[in-house]
């Protein structure tokens, strides 16, 4: 399917970027997307990319799912994602900046929209995620009781349709997105 894309892909980190932006491209309207760790199956190397290997990156056919959150629950979302210290999750569509030495439950310091706006408490967003973390998956129980609408797309289709239409060869997103916060 992809045998004529390149990928440049640094670490797991740029690797996750491209995955929450694929989730996030995959049907309009969605605000942001996260996406966790452990359904990152593999690394890609550079070069050509075949449709066995992105199945073996993502080999659980989740269904991308929108959920409508305030910027309040997606700030308990966030804040779970670095409850570790270090991020367990990768997003798309904002920037994070935290303090793994501030107590867990406060380590958000900040979060931003692309264009740098701040995310306003009361305001709703769209979350796009695999029905897999909706349901609760990797810890996130907070998202279990909110509705949710499923796109009716694989993570994996959508990472073939991401790649699909970005320019040869694609250069994954490296940037970090959750930033800590010096001491």
């Amino acid at each position: 399917v992809l045998r004529d894309s390149l990928l440049r892909i640094g670490d797991q980190f740029a690797l996750g970027n491209l995955i929450a932006d694929a989730q996030r491209a995959a049907l309009p309207g969605i605000d942001f997307a996260i996406m966790n760790n452990g359904g990152i199956r593999r690394d890609l190397s550079p070069g050509v990319v075949s449709y066995s290997d992105l199945f073996e990156l993502q080999p659980f056919t989740n269904n991308v799912t929108r959920v409508r959150v305030t910027g309040a629950q997606l700030k308990q979302v966030l804040e779970h994602a670095v409850r570790r210290g270090s991020p367990g999750f990768h997003i798309s569509g904002l920037t994070v900046r935290y303090d793994p030495g501030k107590p867990v439950g406060n380590r958000v310091v900040s979060m931003r929209r692309l264009d740098g706006s701040g995310i306003r408490p009361a305001r709703t967003y769209v979350l796009g995620l695999a029905d897999f973390l909706k349901d609760g998956g990797d810890g996130l129980d907070m998202l279990r009781v909110l509705p949710d609408q499923r796109t009716g797309k694989t993570d994996l289709d959508a990472l073939i349709s991401y790649l699909k239409s970005r320019p040869q060869p694609v250069v994954v997103p490296a940037a970090p997105r959750f930033v800590p916060v010096a001491p």
